[in-house]
């Protein structure tokens, strides 16, 4: 290895070419067949060249590719270089945000395994770095998001302890309450979780609960029933609010804005999109958008039908907002995919939101991709208050820049498993958290509820279905 890239190593005095290091380390060492030793050398050398770079995206493919071939604890590896990249003392302020929000999406993920002590690790290293980047917003949020972990954490341990008692009395009502809240709330399984709320001693709780249950099979009543979790909620107070809403019916009709959040100007994407699709594969034709498009640039592509939404034109979001109605046979919990071409002009390291759907009140997307100049991000989230998610990374060459690239996010419902995949190729793939379809939520194509972002390119043949 040191004699093949004996001149880029030599060359390695900046961050820019350290990146250039690390990618060219981790394309070789994943091609590379035969000798295991030197494909470790090289994976392991592009990690500690990301870290030096403080590029946390290229440390995480780096450390992706190593557990492909060996053994190894990734989420210990990604806090490690995380936590070395926080204690640095000259990156950049976007920099120290890239690395607090990649080790707060790990913390979510570590807090869905229940691993609280890595959580709590990840959260301290996010908040710390993030505290760097002297932005007081995004400080104020990941203080808020730590403190979540932490009450994740004890509601855990309260659970645990609430299961010892049910082992002794089944019939427990406050010890059913709080394991259902935390199975429902916090894990997300509401086939458990109801069965405790339903007998349980809260009063709201257990007759939604009751009632939700009778109701699993009727479509037609999901409607009437997620009302009345929404009405509870309004009725309820900050926790309860937000975990009764999290409780409305699947059913429920979407809407999706396309390229800026509702009466937001400022946060207008000014590029243009097209070949939008969003439902299940299945017969029929897409549902027609509720506003007209951009004349100056006619259809493009050919979409297969969806039972949500399917959009072939190109939209100029320059020009203008676009709002869709999205049909309730979407099933966003099921196995799908998003796909979409997009173009930048540069590789300015800037945050630029190409896709952001979730619900708007509790600004926790379900479906996000960002483009970051240097990597490209994609998440999907539960879509709930309690915002836990999962994120993959891949980096991206400078030529990227002017060119179009083809990117497929892809969820496996099955087995809970999201996959990013560039030009047709797999990058990373990664158990996820399950979305959940339960309330009113929004697409934005170019911006996020709360950021103000300007993607000056081109995004096309969006297709976003099961």
């Amino acid at each position: 290895m040191k004699e093949i890239f004996k001149d880029d190593l030599s060359a390695a005095k900046t961050s820019e070419a350290k990146q250039t290091l690390a990618t060219k380390l981790i394309q070789r060492g994943q091609a590379t067949q035969g000798d295991p030793a030197e494909r470790y050398a090289m994976l392991a050398t592009a990690r500690q060249s990301a870290i030096d770079a403080g590029a946390p995206s290229l440390a995480t493919t780096a450390i992706a590719a190593l557990s492909d071939l060996f053994e190894i604890d990734v989420r210990g590896e990604l806090a490690a270089a995380l936590g070395k990249m926080a204690d640095k003392a000259t990156l950049s302020p976007t920099t120290y945000k890239d690395v607090a929000e990649s080790a707060s999406a790990e913390a979510d993920a570590a807090a869905g395994d229940e691993d609280w002590d890595a959580a709590k690790r990840l959260s301290d290293i996010s908040l710390a770095a993030m505290r760097k980047s002297k932005d007081p917003v995004l400080v104020r949020q990941m203080v808020e998001r730590s403190k979540s972990v932490a009450a994740d954490r004890q509601q855990w341990d309260a659970a645990e302890a609430a299961r010892a008692a049910l082992k002794e009395n089944p019939n427990d009502a406050a010890a059913n309450l709080v394991v259902g809240r935390y199975l429902c709330f916090v894990r997300d399984d509401w086939d458990e979780g109801l069965k405790h709320l339903a007998a349980s001693n809260g009063p709201a709780f257990k007759e939604l609960a009751e009632k939700s249950r009778e109701a699993a099979n009727e479509p037609a009543a999901q409607p009437e029933l997620g009302d009345a979790w929404w009405d509870a909620a309004e009725k309820a107070k900050l926790k309860e609010k937000a975990e009764l809403r999290a409780g409305a019916a699947p059913n429920s009709s979407l809407v999706i804005d396309v390229g800026g959040k509702p009466n937001a100007p400022s946060q207008r994407f000014r590029g243009a999109v097209r070949s939008i699709w969003l439902g299940n594969d299945q017969p029929g034709p897409a549902p027609k958008p509720i506003v007209s498009t951009v004349g100056a640039h006619p259809p493009q592509a050919t979409l297969p039908p969806a039972n949500g939404l399917g959009l072939p034109q190109t939209l100029d979001c320059s020009a203008q907002t676009y709002s869709f109605d999205v049909g309730p046979g979407f099933n966003v919990s099921g196995s799908g995919k998003l796909q979409l071409d997009f173009l930048s002009p540069s590789a300015e390291k800037k945050d630029r939101v190409l896709w952001w759907f979730g619900d708007p009140q509790l600004d926790s997307p379900t479906i996000y991709v960002k483009y970051r100049g240097d990597s490209l991000e994609a998440r999907i989230g539960d879509g709930t208050a309690a915002k836990e998610s999962m994120v993959l990374r891949c980096p991206l060459m400078p030529a990227h820049a002017q060119q179009w690239g083809p990117v497929t996010f892809a969820y496996d419902g099955d087995s809970n498993e999201i996959a990013l995949l560039i030009n047709g190729q797999r990058i990373e793939k990664k158990q996820a958290v399950r979305p959940k379809p339960n309330r009113s939520m929004r697409a934005y194509i170019g911006a996020r509820p709360g950021q103000a972002v300007d993607f000056p390119g081109m995004v096309r043949a969006i297709w976003p279905g099961n």
